[in-house]
């Protein structure tokens, strides 16, 4: 079998959505806005018959596969004052060293070792000099696995399109054929890439001035074309009408010390449990998978506040939970497709029953209310805003006051991958800190495992194993069943 391919047209002028634009403007060094994973894999493919990491032939292995993302060899350019969005051209000085590099653990290599180095590369902005996406290769781990950490950045992926990336660069077994050899078979062969020329400054100016004047147009477009489509047309304005009365009548904003603004340092925690079993509980418990996330989330945040003696809140905290608008068939398109919700999280609630019930209240209403619809209608209608006033108000962010944790849930592959014939034993998933977010939690299932990927502000959160902890205990209650004992 091959591997998952995605791609996209490597057109000279490839203008970023202005979702996609909003991730490079809010990015600082405090804020790292490229998503991230950190997986292991069975070590000795990766080693020479004298234990030395094959670095070169794992850096010919991910050069073999990258005709099958084009976007992996492209950058950001900005015209002259940043008058229009970026646009991706080709990198014509690519090299595939300095996008894969080698670090090495010192003993004993354990996994908060492991947890440790991986915060710290992710806190390192990605150069915009090249295309934006790092792999760092992990050698000394004490039981002789080998780990990967993976950056790329938010304005190129969100999650769906993250996976299908890995994806591209890992095999559906041990036994595929090399990658240079692949890369020759294709009609994509490495050795004739030829970078298209970078457009000028005046280039650049000319272009942006066209979009600037022709997106207000498209996007009139777009939603006229819903009139042909008024169940759809119906269900966005009432999902964005819904989502502006439940801001209105809400008693946010919850102050708490999770409110603060983040520093430069990072932690990485990661739960593993059964997808057989979340299965199963959610089956019992007439509920989703997100649904029992997001339950857990909030055990762990119930359980975090108490510790600091900050309960009771008064009023559910809430999480902001990005939801894939991407078609069924649309994996090969890059960039970010995704709408929003604000789900309440009942830290206040004893009962992880009780907690649970109110999550899927809260879930169920948003379904009904068709709340991602309206948010969607909003996204689409950042392309008709202009590209340097947009990039005022993004930054806003920052010291936005309603959300206190990011939740996303993600469904990777259920069969194991391999890369270069090491098999991918766990895959942890992380999600990048806005300005005074100093929580993340992303889920990811993967070969019959679900990982809950928990990145946190360091400073903000020194008892970060109180949380997960909460999250740990919860899903074990989940799945003992109703009336497990909290």
């Amino acid at each position: 079998m091959t591997s998952w391919r995605i791609g996209r047209s490597c057109e000279s002028f490839d203008t970023m959505s202005a979702l996609d634009a909003t991730f490079l403007d809010i990015e600082s060094d405090r804020t790292p806005m490229h998503v991230g994973a950190l997986s292991i894999f069975d070590g000795d493919p990766f080693r020479d018959a004298d234990g030395r990491f094959r670095l070169e032939q794992v850096r010919d292995h991910v050069a073999g596969r990258l005709h099958l993302v084009p976007g992996l060899r492209r950058r950001t350019v900005t015209s002259w004052g940043g008058t229009g969005r970026p646009v991706w051209v080709d990198d014509d000085e690519f090299n595939i060293e300095r996008h894969v590099q080698l670090r090495h653990l010192p003993q004993p290599g354990d996994d908060r070792q492991l947890a440790a180095l991986c915060s710290e590369l992710q806190m390192a902005t990605l150069d915009r000099r090249h295309p934006l996406w790092e792999l760092w290769f992990i050698d000394g781990l004490e039981d002789g696995s080998v780990a990967l950490v993976e950056k790329i950045h938010h304005a190129m992926v969100d999650g769906v399109s993250d996976v299908d990336v890995a994806a591209a660069l890992l095999d559906l077994s041990a036994n595929e054929p090399p990658a240079s050899t692949q890369a020759s078979q294709s009609a994509g062969v490495i050795s004739d890439w030829n970078p298209r020329p970078a457009p000028n400054q005046t280039q650049l100016l000319v272009h942006s001035g066209v979009e600037m004047l022709a997106a207000p147009g498209r996007w009139l477009a777009r939603s006229a074309s819903l009139l042909a489509r008024p169940s759809e047309l119906i269900a966005g304005v009432g999902g964005i009408a819904d989502a502006l009365w439940s801001l209105q009548r809400s008693e946010h904003p919850v102050r708490t010390s999770l409110d603060r603004s983040v520093g430069t340092r990072r932690s990485l925690r990661w739960v593993r449990r059964p997808l057989a079993a979340l299965i199963e509980a959610a089956h019992v418990h007439e509920v989703t998978l997100n649904d029992l996330a997001l339950s857990a989330v909030a055990a762990g945040q119930r359980r975090l506040l108490d510790g600091r003696g900050e309960l009771p809140v008064g009023s559910d905290p809430l999480a902001l939970v990005p939801v894939s608008t991407r078609a069924p068939d649309g994996h090969d398109a890059a960039g970010n497709q995704v709408a929003a919700l604000l789900i309440p999280l009942p830290v206040d609630l004893d009962s992880p029953d009780d907690r649970l019930a109110a999550v899927r209240a809260a879930t169920e209403h948003h379904k009904a209310a068709h709340v991602a619809d309206g948010t969607s209608l909003l996204v689409d209608a950042m392309d008709a805003v202009p590209a340097a006033a947009l990039r005022q108000a993004s930054r806003l962010v920052h010291r936005q006051p309603l959300v206190d944790a990011v939740v996303t849930n993600i469904a990777g592959p259920p069969f194991p991958l391999f890369f270069d014939g090491a098999r991918m034993a766990l895959t942890v998933p992380i999600v990048p800190l806005a300005g005074n977010l100093s929580l993340s939690v992303a889920i990811l299932s993967y070969d019959g495992e679900v990982t809950l990927g928990v990145f946190a502000d360091a400073d903000a959160c020194p008892d970060i194993d109180v949380f997960v902890d909460g999250i740990a205990d919860e899903l074990d209650r989940l799945i003992r069943g109703p009336g497990a004992a909290a």
